[in-house]
C-alpha cells in the first residue's frame, strides 16, 4: 500500500512540475526538481526538467550541467541533446549547437520537433539548403503543423524558392488563418514574384488582424506603389486604383497624402531634380575658379 502511495504522490509532484513549467513559474519548478532528485539523483527526466527550469531563469551555466547531468543518467537520452542545442545557442557556441541537434536527431529520428532545431542550427551555420530538408522531415512527419510551414517557408524564402515558400505559407494559414506573421510572410513571397495583387489582398487581410503594424502597412503601401507604377498612363493609374477595395483606396491616399511632394514624383524625376541642384550648387565656385 505504502508504494501505491508513493507512487501516487511522485506522479503528482511530476505532474505539478509541468505545469509550473509550462506557467513559466521557474523558481518554483527548480525548487520541485531539487526535491525530486533527492529522491533519485539518476533519474534524467528530472535533469532535463531543472535544465528547463534554468533555461527559463536565463542560467545558462546551470542548464548546461543539467543536461550534462541527464545524458550522464542516460547517454542517449535525446530531449537533452535537443535542449542543448538551444543553451549553446544562447551561448553563441553555434558549432556545438549544430551538433548537438544533430545528435538529437540521431537518437530520434521520427521527432519533429529534433528535425526543426536541426533546421534553426543549419541556418545559424548557413547551411540553408540542408536546413531546408530537415524541415521537409518536419512537415512529413507532422503536415498538420503550422510551424513547420511556417519554417519551411522561410527557409524556402532565404534560397529564393519564392512559390515553394508561397505554397508552405498557405498551408500554415489553413491552420491558423489568422496569423499576421504568416500572412505577412505570404505578401513577401508573393511581392517576390511580382504578384502585387495577391500580396495586396493577403496584407489587407493581415491589417485586419493587426491594424496598428507598421511592418504591414508599409508592405501593403509598397505593395500599391508596385502594382500602379506598372500602369503607363495617369488614368490606368487611377482606374487600378478604383478597382482596388474602397478600404484600400483610402489607406493609400491617406498615407500618400503624408509624403512630402518632392517624394511622390517619379524616381526619374527625383534624379533629375538632384542633378539641378548639383549644377546650382556649384556654378558659383566656377566662376570663383
Amino acid at each position: 500500500m505504502n508504494s501505491g502511495n508513493d507512487n501516487y504522490e511522485l506522479l503528482k509532484l511530476e505532474k505539478q512540475l509541468n505545469a509550473l513549467l509550462e506557467i513559466d513559474r521557474f523558481d518554483e519548478a527548480l525548487k520541485l526538481t531539487g526535491k525530486l532528485l533527492a529522491g533519485d539523483p539518476e533519474e534524467p527526466w528530472y535533469h532535463y526538467q531543472r535544465a528547463r527550469a534554468c533555461l527559463g531563469m536565463d542560467d545558462l551555466s546551470q542548464a548546461r550541467d543539467a543536461c550534462v547531468a541527464a545524458i550522464k543518467s542516460e547517454p542517449e537520452y535525446s530531449w537533452a541533446y535537443y535542449l542543448l542545442s538551444i543553451i549553446d545557442h544562447e551561448r553563441c557556441n553555434f558549432q556545438s549547437e549544430l551538433s548537438m541537434a544533430e545528435e538529437a536527431v540521431r537518437l530520434e529520428p521520427e521527432e519533429p520537433e529534433f528535425f526543426k532545431r536541426l533546421a534553426y542550427a543549419q541556418m545559424q551555420s548557413g547551411l540553408l539548403k540542408k536546413a531546408f530538408d530537415s524541415v521537409q522531415s518536419a512537415v512529413t512527419l507532422e503536415p498538420d503543423s503550422a510551424e513547420s510551414h511556417e519554417l519551411l517557408g522561410d527557409v524556402a524564402l532565404e534560397l529564393d524558392k519564392y512559390g515553394v515558400a508561397e505554397e508552405h505559407y498557405r498551408a500554415a494559414l489553413k491552420i491558423n488563418p489568422d496569423n499576421p506573421s504568416s500572412l505577412n510572410d505570404l505578401s513577401v513571397s508573393l511581392m517576390a514574384q511580382k504578384k502585387w495583387r495577391d500580396a495586396i489582398e493577403i496584407l489587407d487581410m493581415a491589417i485586419r488582424v493587426e491594424p496598428t503594424n507598421k511592418v504591414l502597412q508599409q508592405n501593403l503601401f509598397k505593395s500599391i506603389n508596385f502594382l500602379l507604377a506598372k500602369q503607363l498612363t495617369k488614368n490606368k493609374k487611377q482606374k487600378v486604383l478604383e478597382e482596388l477595395p474602397v478600404a484600400i483606396q483610402h489607406f493609400y491616399k491617406d498615407r500618400q497624402s503624408r509624403i512630402p511632394s518632392i517624394l511622390n514624383l517619379g524616381g526619374y524625376k527625383v534624379t533629375l531634380l538632384w542633378i539641378i541642384a548639383l549644377v546650382l550648387f556649384f556654378i558659383p565656385f566656377l566662376y570663383l575658379a
